[in-house]
């Protein structure tokens, strides 16, 4: 495997000025050397497109995905939503900087230091609201998080929440508040969230993106997985802005083009609004990085995905898959500057992993919040020398610090194990130093597992 996988690293860092064959190769070698079940690639290239698959919609059968399959794309969604803010401010007078209680009259919005949010705010994750909202109820339904989360919940959150930092002050990721200002552009328009996204989407030649899955839908959806075990789909509520949207390969290329060519609404999406953290730019709803590269990700229970493009070179790409083991942000970067964003060996160590008996490590443990009482599953498996492990149900993986795509676990001492993952984009391998799991032993056996992170301790038992 460590052989093959190199390969493909040197290869796939020339790809770009490979043939077309050589690129299918690549990503036929990166997915059997993975856990993915299928990969759909699109790449934009000074307006040429080509597509690039791996694998299937499902297990059960050899149905492969194609351009005009199906995925959750997950917070990819967040760019409609802004765009469709951007049509309202544009056409029906909105202002960026009106304060979100204009559209919610009779709803106590939180406010901090006299300082109210704005449209602006929800936008840029910016408003002080949190990722998600406290009375999410998460305990027995990780699988699809949102289906119950409705306006009544929505609002209940808004009329007892504290902020703890002024709007504007900083930037904190949210769901909740992208996926309440889909809620506010509903009661805007009077039109349902899928119905604008319907109507955005016919203007940009996207026939195939929507929420709901009909009967023909269903027929070209790929069934997300985690660790190659089928996952439920999400469906939301009140939170659609959020991440609710589905689409094809083909329909995102096409949403890339327009973004590419920059018209009206879409570039001022990408103006950069502030900062949002010290490695990127945060515009209305899009990520900015190296202040040329216009990108956003997402991530469901079985899916992630990835779109970008440089402004500079006019190259873009999307990636999505049917399967949460594939690093689809290194991967996205790397075709779109594949010098500065080389992709590592994530099978790489400091030092040469030592002769034990690993297989003993292997095992699904059921994890528990000391707090708040939650319960989410880790699952560790045996990748020839390399354990690997993935968190089997939660909303998201850093709700409970957990970084996110598949966590490589490095021996340090018997018991004692340092993650490792590859979202550090051009700057080699991140070691986890401060996430440490320790396994407990009984009679010789492994019975439980403790996650040590900086926040944090976690009590697993082995189940």
């Amino acid at each position: 495997m460590r052989s093959i996988f190199f390969t493909f690293l040197f290869l796939f860092s020339n790809f770009l000025s490979a043939g077309s064959q050589s690129i299918s190769t690549l990503i036929k070698n990166l997915g059997e050397n993975s856990s993915s079940v299928g990969v759909m690639v699109g790449v934009i290239d000074n307006g040429e497109v080509e597509y690039f698959s791996y694998g299937t919609k499902n297990l059960v059968d050899d149905d492969p995905v194609t351009k005009e399959t199906l995925f959750e794309i997950a917070s990819i969604t967040k760019t409609f939503t802004a765009l469709l803010l951007m049509d309202q401010v544009e056409k029906e007078g909105m202002g960026l900087d009106d304060p979100i209680e204009l559209y919610l009259p009779n709803i106590t919005i939180p406010e901090k230091n006299g300082k109210k949010i704005t449209l602006r705010h929800l936008a840029t994750h910016s408003s002080g609201l949190p990722c998600l909202p406290t009375n999410l109820e998460l305990r027995g339904r990780l699988s699809n998080p949102y289906k119950d989360y409705g306006v009544s919940e929505l609002y209940a959150f808004l009329e007892s929440h504290s902020l703890e930092n002024e709007p504007g002050e900083k930037c904190e990721y949210s769901n909740l508040g992208v996926g309440l200002l889909g809620h506010i552009l509903y009661l805007k328009t009077g039109q349902t969230y899928e119905s604008l996204i319907k109507e955005l989407c016919a203007t940009l030649g996207m026939q195939s993106t929507c929420i709901t899955i009909g009967e023909a839908e269903a027929a070209r959806l790929a069934i997300g997985h985690h660790m190659k075990r089928p996952v439920d789909n999400w469906d939301f509520l009140a939170l659609e802005g959020a991440g609710a949207i589905r689409s094809s390969a083909e329909d995102l290329i096409a949403y890339l083009k327009a973004n590419i060519a920059s018209h009206n609404l879409l570039k001022l999406c990408h103006q950069k609004q502030r900062e949002f953290n010290d490695q990127y730019g945060m515009g209305l709803g899009w990520l900015i990085a190296d202040d040329s590269i216009i990108w956003h990700n997402g991530a469901t229970g079985g899916y992630r995905s990835f779109i970008g493009f440089d402004q500079n070179s006019n190259r873009g790409v999307v990636i999505l898959t049917n399967s949460t083991e594939y690093l689809v942000d290194e991967l996205g970067f790397h075709i779109l500057n594949p010098e500065k964003y080389p992709i590592k060996n994530l099978y790489a160590v400091d030092e040469p992993i030592q002769e034990k008996n690993l297989s003993q490590f292997e095992g699904c443990f059921e994890v528990t919040d000391p707090e708040s009482g939650d319960k989410w599953e880790v699952e560790i498996a045996l990748h020839g020398k390399q354990l690997i492990a993935g968190v089997v149900e939660s909303p998201f993986y850093d709700f409970h610090n957990m970084p996110e795509g598949p966590i490589y676990l490095l021996p340090n001492a018997d018991s004692f194990f340092y993650l490792q993952n590859g979202l550090s984009k051009g700057q080699g391998t991140r070691y986890l130093k401060d996430h440490c799991w320790r396994f407990c032993f009984e009679d010789g056996k492994v019975v439980g597992l403790q996650l040590i992170h900086s926040k944090a301790t976690y009590k697993a038992k082995r189940v």
